[in-house]
């Protein structure tokens, strides 16, 4: 959490027209510090069609709103796949 923190306060990045963080899912540490210090415009969660992605999801979504960061889209990645095995 502390080298997100590093990173954003040392390098110097210019102008920018948009910054996309790409993070690990979920509402832990690395998450939530980004959401504490970055200025964040809103989040893009992107997320793929499993019950227990979508139960992460639905705790992001919660810290978002918590943290009052505007959710700027969801993303349903994988959503056409079909399992060669099972044919889900």
């Amino acid at each position: 959490a502390s080298a997100i923190k590093q990173f954003w306060e040392e390098v110097d990045w210019g102008e920018l027209d948009y910054l996309f963080v790409d993070l690990p899912p979920g509402t832990g540490d690395v998450p939530l510090t980004v959401l504490q210090t970055l200025p964040l415009d809103g989040v893009v969660i992107v997320f793929s069609p499993q019950d227990l992605a979508i139960m992460i999801v639905k705790k992001a979504v919660r810290m978002a709103n918590m943290m009052e960061v505007p959710i700027i889209g969801l993303v349903e990645n994988m959503a056409y796949l079909e399992c060669p095995e099972c044919g889900e």
